[in-house]
C-alpha cells in the first residue's frame, strides 16, 4: 500500500491524511494440483488461487462436482472418480478486475479387462498362454504370472501334464493407478486312468458286483467285456461257477474335440470259491449207549475248521472245536439239536456255514423247579415245576401228600427257551394259604416211557409285630415234633427287653417282605412300632403249665418315634427258650 501526506501552513497547523489506494492482483488466477495424473479411486486436492490484490480478490473452484468460494485461495480435496468432469475453473473477482482459468485434469484408471488363452490341451504338448489387458488410461501395462517362476511377459509356454490340469494361474497386468489380474484353469486332456482291483475272488453261483471307476479328461465312459459280451455301466453284476471262469475287461473311453477318442483297458482276474458244503453223520440209537456224531466238508480253498455245537432250544449248551464227538454213554443230557458249523474264510474270516441234526429219542419225565418254596399265611402262593419227555406226557397230576389237587387249580404254560432239549411245559398250582404247616406237594408225569414224580416242600413264614416296646413273633410249624408232642413255642415270658440303643447302634427290626434284619430311619423318620399302651387283653386265662397267655394285638395303632418322651423299648431275642403248648393263631392273625 502506498500512503502519502498532505500538509497544511503555516507549519504549527499542518496535518496529513493517508490515501486508500486500491489496486488488482497480478497475472491470472492458477489451478495447483497436488499431483499430476490424478487415478480414479484416490484422493486428490485442487487449489485455486490469486494472491496480490489490494483489498484480496474473490475467488470460486468449479471441480470435481463441487464448487467453493472464498478470498485469495480456496482447495477441494475429495476422491477422484472415472465418472467425474475433467474440467476444473477458477474465477477471480476484484473491484478493479475478473479473470478466470480452466484446465482438464489427467484422470487416469487401469484396464477393465484381462483375458487369456490357451494354444494346446492334450498331455505332451506344449501350450502357450498369452495374456491381454485392455481399456485403461493410459494404455501401458507390465505383466506378471503366478504362481511360479514365469518370465515377466503377456506370453509364456507350458509342458503340459495331467498333473496340472484344473491347475489355476494369474496373469496380473501392472498399470500406473492399480494393477488389474485374471486367471486361468489350465485345460489338460489325457488318456483314462482306470480305477479297479488286479483280482477278484468270488463265491460259486453267487452275484458279485464289479466297480470300474475311471479318471480323465475329457470325463471318460465305461463298459465292460466278458465272454464276447459288452456291458455298458460302471457297475458290473455277473456270476461265476467253478467250470465257466473268464476275465472281466474293464473299457474306458473319452472323446477329445482337440484330438479324437482316448481309450484305456484293465482286465482283472477271477478266482471262484465256495464254501464247505457240510454234511452230517451220527449213530444215535438209543440211551446209555456208545454213539458218535462227526462232520465233513468240501470247500475251496480246503483249509476247513470245524465246530460241533448242542443246543437246547435257541441256548448253546456245548461247543466242541473238531469234526468228531464221541459218547461213551449216551444220556438224556446229550439230546437236543447239534450242528456242524465249517469255515475256509469264505467269503470271510470267520465266517461258517452248517447243518444240524435233531437227535430225540424217547426219554420219561425230567423236571426242573425248587425243591423248597416259601409262603405266608393269608396269601396266594403259585407253584410252578416244569417238565420234558418224549413221547407228550399222557397223565399229569398234582398231589398234596397223598391228595390229588382239583384240575381248576392248575394251568399251564410254555417251559422257557433253553431249559429242556426241546420244547417243555410249565404246570402252575395256584394255593390259598390258611394254615401254618409244612405242607409235602409233588407232580406226577407220565408218558409212554414211564411215570415220574417231583417233590417239593412248601415252608410257612414269620410276621413280626412290635407291640408296646416287646418283641412278639409269629411263628411257623416245626416240621419235627418231640415225644408225640405238639412242637416248641417261644415263651413270651423269657424274653428280656432292652431300651434305648444295643452296642451304641440302633437296634435292629424285621424286614417282612425279605426276612432280613434292618436299622436306622424308615423314608427320614423313626421307624415305627406299635403303642399297646392300655392295648393289653388277655385272650387266654390258662397259667402254671396251662396254655400260654398271648397278647390280642386287635385295633393296636402304628406310632412313630419316642413313647411317651421316652426311647422305646425292643426285645432282645437272645434268651429266648423254647416252652410247649399250643398257640393260639386266630388270635394272632386277627
Amino acid at each position: 500500500m502506498c500512503k502519502a501526506r498532505i500538509e497544511y501552513m503555516p507549519w504549527t497547523n499542518s496535518k496529513y491524511k493517508l490515501l486508500d489506494i486500491k489496486y488488482p492482483p497480478q497475472g491470472k488466477p492458477r489451478i495447483i494440483l497436488s499431483q499430476s495424473g490424478i487415478c480414479a479411486g484416490k484422493s486428490t486436492e485442487i487449489k485455486c488461487e490469486w494472491k496480490g490484490g489490494y483489498p484480496e480478490a474473490i475467488v470460486k473452484l468449479s471441480c470435481l462436482s463441487e464448487v467453493k468460494e472464498g478470498q485469495s485461495s480456496v482447495s477441494i480435496k475429495k476422491t477422484v472418480t472415472q465418472e467425474m468432469s475433467r474440467f476444473c475453473i477458477c474465477e477471480g473477482k476484484h473491484i478493479g478486475k475478473e479473470d478466470s482459468v480452466t484446465e482438464e485434469l489427467d484422470i487416469q484408471y487401469p484396464p477393465n479387462k484381462v483375458t487369456i488363452s490357451q494354444t494346446s490341451y492334450l498331455e505332451g504338448q506344449t501350450a502357450s498362454l498369452i495374456c491381454v489387458a485392455s481399456g485403461g488410461n493410459p494404455e501401458v501395462y507390465n505383466y506378471t504370472w503366478s504362481p511360479g517362476n514365469y518370465p515377466p511377459a503377456n506370453v509364456i509356454k507350458i509342458n503340459l501334464t495331467r498333473a496340472l490340469n484344473k491347475k489355476t494361474l494369474t496373469c496380473n497386468g501392472h498399470h500406473k493407478c492399480n494393477p488389474v489380474s485374471s486367471t486361468i484353469k489350465l485345460n489338460v486332456e489325457y488318456y483314462p486312468i482306470i480305477n479297479t482291483i488286479d483280482n477278484m475272488t468270488v463265491i460259486e453261483n453267487q452275484t458279485n458286483e464289479f466297480s470300474c471307476l475311471a479318471e480323465g479328461n475329457p470325463k471318460p465312459t465305461i463298459t465292460w467285456k466278458i465272454r464276447n459280451q459288452i456291458y455298458k455301466s460302471k457297475l458290473l453284476q455277473v456270476s461265476f461257477t467253478r467250470f465257466n471262469v473268464s476275465k472281466v475287461q474293464c473299457i474306458a473311453t473319452a472323446n477329445s474335440s482337440q484330438d479324437g477318442i482316448l481309450k484305456s483297458s484293465k482286465n482283472i482276474s477271477i478266482f471262484v470259491t465256495y464254501p464247505p458244503e457240510i454234511k452230517i453223520h451220527h449213530k444215535v440209537t438209543s440211551l446209555n449207549e456208545q454213539a458218535e456224531i462227526s462232520c465233513t466238508a468240501e470247500a475251496r480253498p480246503n483249509n476247513i475248521q470245524y465246530k460241533i455245537i448242542q443246543k437246547w432250544g435257541n441256548k448253546e449248551k456245548r461247543i466242541i472245536t473238531a469234526k468228531k464227538k464221541s459218547f461213551p454213554n449216551f444220556s438224556y443230557y446229550d439230546l437236543g439239536n447239534w450242528i456242524c458249523q465249517a469255515s475256509n474264510d469264505v467269503p470271510d474270516k470267520g465266517y461258517y456255514t452248517h447243518t444240524s441234526v435233531e437227535i430225540q429219542l424217547n426219554v420219561a419225565a425230567h423236571f426242573q423247579g425248587n425243591k423248597t418254596e416259601t409262603g405266608i399265611v393269608g396269601s396266594e402262593k403259585l407253584l410252578k415245576i416244569c417238565f420234558y419227555c418224549n413221547p407228550d406226557a399222557t397223565d399229569v397230576k398234582w398231589y398234596k401228600g397223598n391228595e390229588e389237587m382239583p384240575f381248576n387249580r392248575i394251568s399251564y404254560i410254555p417251559a422257557e427257551d433253553g431249559l429242556f432239549p426241546f420244547l417243555g411245559n410249565c404246570s402252575i398250582l395256584k394255593l390259598d394259604i390258611q394254615k401254618k404247616e409244612i405242607q409235602k406237594y409233588s407232580l406226577k408225569v407220565i408218558n409212554p416211557v414211564g411215570e415220574r414224580t417231583f417233590e417239593l416242600t412248601l415252608v410257612i413264614v414269620v410276621l413280626l409285630i412290635i407291640i408296646g416296646g416287646i418283641v412278639y413273633f409269629i411263628f411257623r410249624r416245626s416240621s419235627r415234633q418231640e415225644d408225640g408232642h405238639e412242637p416248641h413255642y417261644a415263651e413270651i415270658s423269657d424274653i428280656l427287653p432292652v431300651e434305648g440303643q444295643e452296642n451304641g447302634n440302633e437296634p435292629q427290626y424285621i424286614d417282612l417282605t425279605s426276612r432280613s434284619p434292618v436299622t436306622g430311619k424308615e423314608n427320614g423318620n423313626e421307624p415305627q412300632y406299635i403303642n399297646a399302651r392300655n392295648k393289653h387283653k388277655l385272650v387266654k386265662e390258662k397259667e402254671n403249665g396251662n396254655e400260654p397267655q398271648y397278647i390280642n394285638v386287635t385295633n393296636i395303632q402304628p406310632v412313630k418315634g419316642k413313647v411317651n418322651g421316652n426311647e422305646p423299648v425292643y426285645m432282645n431275642a437272645a434268651n429266648i427258650s423254647p416252652v410247649k403248648g399250643h398257640l393260639d393263631y386266630e388270635d394272632l392273625g386277627n
